[in-house]
């Protein structure tokens, strides 16, 4: 060694089995360890290390590397997966040019993406990312936060529109619905439209005595229609939102105080009311959604805006009685209505998908889906309150209104429109009546019933 130092020459080192040789021929042999062979452990750790402990012309080499990632990085030195900051080291064994060793060290920074979720309810609608939304559901939005990271915001968003109830209805796959808090009324001096103030409340006739609507003290009557009455109606002819398309020039009788069966035309529109059957929409939907009286009207106590409601189809109404899959009530599966009468008012109840009958609530089990008497099951408005709470609907049967003028049997029979027509002169109807329902029959079009609106959720 000290003469390779004044020589300034350099020996290289190499190992065979148990000797170590020097470039000029000199050797050394290795000492056995432990009593076994010259290949123990020393050796083997020679051997393994040669590059950098032996050879002193072979320098390890280092290399540095500095990333930053989103969520995870997978180092193709090694082709590892890692989630987290900190500084990673891999040896590569004779991994450089020379045949040393290649020290490889990563830096590493993780940033991680945005996922917010949040859920609200609100009433009429909401501003989420400069977007306005008033239709309830679940909403995502994409974008890259502050790291340069690919990120996700959910919103669950109820929308609690102004005059609707809680609950909420199935009306077709993956569609549902909210009810409003009353039938329509419409009050012809002031051209005003509104949901009754209960949901048992209907106008009737001049001596009616149940669920009756006043205007002060006075009693309103379906029986007193007209361009200028002062009082509230309920009953009203199929399409008379008060709102005809221009272009149908046999609809005629589209005011919500028209009545009469005086013929207008056979071919397109027996009566006058509603889409003609030469317009290309002849539902209330479409082109002719402006015969429906929630597309058309902003009703004064459910939101006070054009479009924020409308009239089920009849496939709908029958999909909500018939099909839906709904909660279990009072040990019955799937309860989806029941003939009662509330506070004195013959009507159909209306059980919402996820409803919890609540403790006060009175047993109803023998007549949930079954065409049972009104007077079976009597329910207090006290009891009622808290069905309705709980999301229960109620449709009072509010009789029908004949070409006369006459209020025919209110609190007997429950007629309510659908937006779907059957004929020149008919459209269908629900109709129900003690130990009675049905949601495939069909009326003319000038009868007066009642209308029940409902918003669309998703």
């Amino acid at each position: 060694a000290l003469y390779a130092e004044s020589a300034n020459e350099r020996q290289e080192l190499s190992l065979s089995n148990d000797t170590i040789y020097l470039t000029g021929g000199s050797y050394v042999k290795l000492p056995a360890l432990g009593g076994g062979t010259g290949n123990d452990s020393l050796v083997n750790a020679l051997s393994h290390k040669l590059d950098s402990l032996i050879n002193v012309s072979c320098i390890a080499t280092v290399n540095y590397a500095t990333v930053s990632a989103c969520d995870e990085y997978t180092w193709v030195v090694n082709g590892e997966k890692y989630t987290g900051t900190g500084v990673y080291k891999h040896v590569l064994e004779k991994g450089n040019k020379k045949g040393c060793d290649s020290i490889e060290m990563l830096n590493l920074t993780i940033n991680h993406s945005s996922h917010y979720a949040d859920e609200q309810t609100v009433t009429g609608f909401i501003t989420w990312h400069g977007t306005a939304y008033a239709t309830s559901g679940t909403y995502t939005y994409a974008y890259n936060n502050s790291f340069g990271c690919a990120s996700v915001d959910t919103l669950k968003l109820k929308i609690q529109t102004v005059g609707g109830l809680n609950g909420e209805f199935t009306i077709a796959s993956g569609k549902k619905v909210r009810f409003s808090r009353g039938n329509l009324q419409y009050r012809a001096s002031t051209n005003t439209w509104r949901f009754a103030e209960r949901q048992y409340d209907y106008v009737g006739n001049a001596t009616a005595t149940l669920g009756t609507v006043y205007v002060g003290s006075t009693k309103s009557s379906n029986t007193n229609i007209s361009n200028t009455y002062d009082g509230w109606i309920d009953l009203f002819g199929w399409g008379t939102s008060n709102h005809p398309n221009s272009s149908d020039a046999y609809s005629t009788k589209f005011r919500p105080w028209d009545y009469g069966n005086a013929t207008v035309n056979d071919s397109y529109n027996t009566y006058g009311f509603g889409p003609s059957t030469n317009m290309q929409d002849l539902n209330l939907v479409g082109g002719s959604a402006t015969y429906d009286w929630g597309v058309s009207n902003a009703i004064s106590n459910g939101g006070n805006q054009v479009g924020l409601w409308r009239t089920l189809t009849q496939a709908q109404w029958n999909y909500l009685f018939n099909t839906r899959a709904a909660s279990t009530v009072n040990g019955v599966a799937n309860a989806r209505y029941c003939h009662a009468t509330v506070d004195g008012v013959c009507g159909m109840i209306l059980f919402p998908d996820n409803y919890i009958h609540p403790a006060s609530g009175l047993n109803l089990s023998s007549c949930i889906n079954k065409n049972c008497a009104f007077g079976e099951k009597n329910i207090l408005a006290g009891g009622w309150q808290d069905m309705e709470a709980a999301g229960a609907v109620f449709l009072p049967a509010a009789g029908y209104r004949t070409t006369t003028t006459t209020t025919t049997n209110p609190n007997a029979y429950g007629r309510y429109w659908t937006s779907t027509y059957y004929s020149v002169s008919n459209a269908y109807y629900l109709y129900f009546y003690t130990s009675y329902l049905s949601t495939s029959v069909t009326i003319a079009r000038y009868s007066g019933i009642s209308v029940r609106l409902v918003q669309d959720i998703n």
